[in-house]
């Protein structure tokens, strides 16, 4: 389990803190994240994961699923508290100075008084869902 946190947005009008909490469940072969924001007020929040270059990204309801074709292996990250679709973003991503490469972020944007979020990560094996 780690926890941490940052005060990055205490600039704002409405201050915010943002502290996350990271687990995994060894047994049951998953991660799970926990966004908390500690503050007043409405806000608009994007939360974002983002994808290596190469992976093909599909949306399916709120979760969105990330495929290795070579590897047979994949990633569904689902939240579990939001009844929002997220929106594919076209990204680029560099490994090395001077490069770039075309890879893909999830993105759920939330508005309103925000304090907790939760994502499920789950590796699956791309057999389970052809």
């Amino acid at each position: 389990r780690l926890v941490a946190e940052h005060s990055g947005y205490s600039r704002l009008t409405s201050p915010v803190v943002h502290r996350r909490t990271v687990q995994l469940n060894k047994r049951e072969r998953y991660w799970s994240i926990e966004d908390e924001f500690i503050g007043n007020g409405e806000h608009v929040c994007e939360v974002r994961f983002h994808f290596a270059p190469g992976l093909e990204v599909h949306l399916e309801d709120n979760s969105v699923k990330a495929i290795n074709s070579e590897t047979g292996v994949a990633l569904e990250v689902s939240s579990l508290d939001l009844n929002v679709a997220p929106m594919l973003e076209e990204q680029a991503c560099s490994r090395d100075y001077g490069e770039r490469r075309a890879s893909v972020t999830a993105c759920w944007t939330i508005s309103g008084s925000i304090r907790k979020m939760r994502w499920k990560l789950v590796p699956i094996s791309t057999a389970e869902f052809k």
